[in-house]
């Protein structure tokens, strides 16, 4: 899972095309989503539970879109690549936790965030 940002490590080196996109899937999570969720946790049970936004994505699709919205040169991609990433899914979070991302794809999320 990631929370996106402009700041830290994952820009630094997409800026730097030293990251690669691969057909492993990655989750996402706003940051408000995240503070929501959390405040939301304080009456919840306990027990892991996967706070993510909608849509898992490969590498190959999200990391372009990332290096478009930050003026980064565009990823290489490794086709047919995977290192076993496979996402996460919020279904228990939005039945039993009465759960949903206000920022449901990473695709809104990333426009909100990286202006």
């Amino acid at each position: 899972m990631g929370m996106y940002d402009v700041d830290g490590v994952i820009p630094e080196r997409v800026l730097k095309k030293e990251m690669m996109g691969t057909e492993g899937i990655s989750s996402f999570l706003h940051v408000e989503d995240a503070a929501r969720a959390a405040f939301l946790a304080l009456d919840c049970p306990s027990g892991p539970v996967n706070i993510v936004d909608d849509e898992p994505a490969a590498g190959s699709v999200w990391l372009p879109a990332y290096a478009s919205i930050i003026g980064a040169p565009q990823p290489t991609i490794l086709e047919e690549s995977n290192r076993g990433e496979r996402g996460a899914s919020n279904a228990k979070a939005r039945t039993h936790y009465d759960w949903t991302p206000l920022h449901p794809t990473w695709h809104e999320g990333f426009k909100k965030a990286l202006k």
